[in-house]
């Protein structure tokens, strides 16, 4: 089982780093307009723990991450200059 949690514990820290680098991305404004859209598919990646079985934790955790990113990009669409 501590082999299991240790194999989620370094894929999630991947995808935290993709997150962010993916701050840097080229098309920063799309994302910031459509920050709704982020979150939804977020939610529907965090719901769908349930279709993926044992790994269901992981694609939580990765649910719950862009969840969050979306509240970062609709932060920073609500200090855009309108």
């Amino acid at each position: 089982l501590a082999k299991k949690q240790k194999i989620i514990l370094v894929l999630y820290l991947e995808i935290l780093q993709f997150l962010s680098l993916f701050i840097y991305f080229k098309h920063m404004k799309y994302l910031t307009k459509n920050s709704y859209g982020v979150f939804f598919v977020g939610l529907f990646i965090a719901i769908g723990n349930y279709i993926f079985g044992d790994y269901g934790f992981i694609f939580t955790s990765i649910g719950f991450s862009i969840m969050l990113f979306s509240f970062l990009l609709m932060y920073l669409n609500s200090k855009q200059k309108k």
